[in-house]
């Protein structure tokens, strides 16, 4: 009596691996993504940055420049952060933190971004709204002393 010969388990895996072509690999999206977008829109470059401008628009240069190695090293141009800065600051007018989360977003994605003013209250040296003159209080009648 014979006994059947079993293939090893490496010889099997080649045998199923030669009925099925090998899987084509792609190309890595954020490689891909990286050569087609700015430099500056670049994810690591974006998020770094954006935060550099929020931090100095929030009178935080000390934590902004700790953060502006990380931007270098990856490659990011300076001169985004600055044009950035720029058109958030453009108008002198403190915003609300949501209003300049948007702002910076804005900024980053085209620093030649115009922003309309904000509503604000009448200026201190802009005339006061006229006042309609009071009428004189009429009498109810002669007055008993």
């Amino acid at each position: 009596m014979t006994v059947p010969a079993q293939a090893s388990p490496t010889q099997a895996a080649e045998g199923r691996s030669k009925d099925r072509p090998a899987p084509q690999r792609r190309p890595e999206s954020a490689a891909v993504e990286s050569k087609e977008i700015e430099p500056s829109q670049v994810a690591e470059c974006a998020w770094t940055g954006k935060r550099v401008v929020s931090l100095l628009t929030r009178d935080d240069a000390m934590s902004a420049g700790d953060f502006m190695p990380f931007y270098l090293r990856f490659g990011c141009p300076e001169a985004h952060v600055g044009k950035t800065f720029g058109c958030v600051v453009r108008n002198d007018e403190t915003a609300p933190n949501d209003v300049l989360a948007e702002r910076i977003e804005k900024c980053w994605a085209n620093p030649d971004t115009r922003f309309p003013k904000l509503a604000s209250e009448p200026k201190a040296d802009a005339p006061a709204p006229a006042a309609a003159p009071v009428a004189p209080a009429k009498s109810q009648g002669p007055a008993n002393n």
